[in-house]
């Protein structure tokens, strides 16, 4: 079983629609954890052969890597995170993304959730806990409005996560995820069709192409290495280039 499947009674989920993120999936947790709810399901995958396999468990799919996307902060209900690795590294790196009152799912390694770790989740999100999943722990919690040292909280989530519970003994709906607005993610590299349409919708490459054809004109821009390169692989130039 997923960690989504594992914890889902502990989550209450609105009526309304709501935006969930994955930002580097690996499997279909967080489609188990919401499946038969209103969530807009948005995964990041770092592989193009992911893409096809994603599409099928989740709303949205967009090939990574996260941290080249563009992302809105404060966007997203809920965040599950799973990434079998750096698991601290990308906690840090996409907290942001949750919107006040957003809950949080981490599956970490045991070893990654040390005391300094165990301040970072306490400062940001109330309510945290910790639950025995296969693999590792997972950390619940609530993204707090602001920030808020909680020394109390974070010796009460060692304790915990140095054995952590079985979440069927959990309290159920634990954790209300709030309804959001639809979220947008844009991708590290735009789709092939949307990138030619504005390519060609680009007064100043219409202008270049224009004077290429009557043997005139310049680059938009001076030549770097590379260019030529891509230029030759688009079909724009005929393999004999001057320097």
């Amino acid at each position: 079983m997923t960690a989504g499947s594992l914890l889902r009674r502990l989550f209450r989920f609105p009526g309304e629609r709501f935006s969930a993120l994955d930002p580097c999936a690996r499997g279909a947790g967080l489609a188990d954890l919401v499946r038969g709810t209103g969530a807009d399901t948005w995964a990041v995958v770092e592989r193009e052969e992911d893409l096809g396999r994603f599409a099928r468990r989740f709303s949205r799919v967009v090939l990574g890597p996260w941290h080249l996307c563009q992302a809105p902060e404060g966007a997203f209900s809920l965040l599950f995170l799973d990434p079998g690795r750096m698991a601290r590294t990308w906690l840090r790196a996409t907290w942001r993304c949750l919107a006040p009152g957003g809950v949080l799912l981490w599956v970490c390694p045991p070893e990654e959730l040390d005391a300094g770790t165990a301040r970072f989740l306490c400062d940001r999100f109330s309510d945290a806990a910790a639950w025995a999943v296969p693999g590792g722990v997972a950390v619940t919690g609530v993204r707090r409005p602001r920030l808020r040292g909680d020394v109390r909280a974070e010796r009460a989530l060692l304790g915990v996560a140095a054995a952590p519970p079985d979440p069927a003994g959990g309290p159920e709906a634990a954790y209300p995820v709030p309804p959001s607005e639809p979220a947008r993610i844009v991708p590290a590299l735009p789709d092939e069709a949307e990138a030619r349409a504005l390519v060609e919708s680009s007064p100043l490459w219409r202008l270049f192409r224009r004077d290429t054809r009557r043997g005139l004109g310049r680059p938009p821009v001076p030549l770097h290495a590379g260019h030529v390169a891509l230029l030759l692989a688009a079909g724009h130039l005929d393999g004999v280039v001057g320097e």
